[in-house]
């Protein structure tokens, strides 16, 4: 079973969330999924190709949130 792994950027302020343009991405097994989901967040915020500096994440409040959901193999969400 594969995963679908979704990023989101939120705005502690607005309460609005939005999702990186290379999301959603899907992953082969629920472990990477995880791990990319953490390592993936934290480099959208603080890695040295992020576009947020330190004065856009305070004043907005951003913070990540990602989340895992199986994918069935003919692509399709399971719920």
């Amino acid at each position: 079973m594969k995963w679908l792994l979704v990023i989101y950027i939120c705005s502690g302020i607005t309460g609005e969330c939005r999702i990186p343009p290379e999301y959603p991405a899907v992953k082969n097994n629920y472990y990477d999924c995880v791990q990319d989901g953490l390592g993936d967040a934290y480099e959208i915020l603080f890695g040295s190709e992020s576009v947020f500096n330190s004065e856009m994440i305070v004043n907005s409040q951003l913070y990540p949130q990602y989340k895992c959901s199986p994918v069935k193999d003919e692509g399709k969400v399971v719920t």
